[in-house]
């Protein structure tokens, strides 16, 4: 699977949920997620834990850039997350924790995250999905539209994941 993602900082949530909302964008739901990151060869390997929802694994490679960029991912749903830990725990080294607290919004085919991420800040990411080729072109003219609708300047783009965020501070 792919999607055509966008990071931005965002200092008010509260303004974007009401432009989500002005565009016409539907509210899907808010929950806390932790995402426990294990080292991996290539590309990351994550899994995410939703209060209330089902628990996820999740493989995927992206290039870091300020502009939207492409992410390949394989999604794998979790009867007991718990288990599933304990057991890549014993081959593979936890490496961090990313917890945030989401709030979803679909507007087409586009996911609009309002992410409070805890010992980062908020932020704003859009993850356009792309089910055929030709869904590029169209992905990007909604990112840009998304864009100038969010007022989003240069400097708030973000080129990297939440990840690499983290372990820069912690470096």
């Amino acid at each position: 699977m792919q999607n055509l993602e966008l990071k931005v900082r965002c200092g008010d949530l509260h303004a974007a949920a009401g432009i989500a909302a002005e565009i016409g964008a539907e509210l899907i739901w808010t929950h806390w997620q932790s995402d426990t990151y294990f080292q991996v060869p290539q590309g990351k390997l994550k899994l995410r834990e939703v209060e209330d929802q089902p628990a996820e694994l999740i493989a995927y490679q992206r290039r870091q850039g300020a502009e939207a960029r492409i992410s390949d991912y394989i999604l794998y749903q979790v009867e007991d997350p718990a288990l599933l830990k304990r057991i890549l725990a014993t081959s593979l080294t936890e490496e961090l924790i990313v917890s945030k607290q989401r709030t979803l919004y679909q507007w087409h085919n586009v996911r609009i995250h309002l992410d409070q991420v805890q010992g980062l800040g908020t932020f704003i990411e859009f993850e356009a999905v792309l089910k055929r080729p030709k869904d590029t072109e169209v992905s990007q003219e909604q990112l840009q539209f998304l864009k100038t609708k969010f007022a989003i300047r240069k400097e708030e783009l973000v080129p990297v994941g939440y990840y690499e965020l983290l372990k820069q501070i912690s470096e």
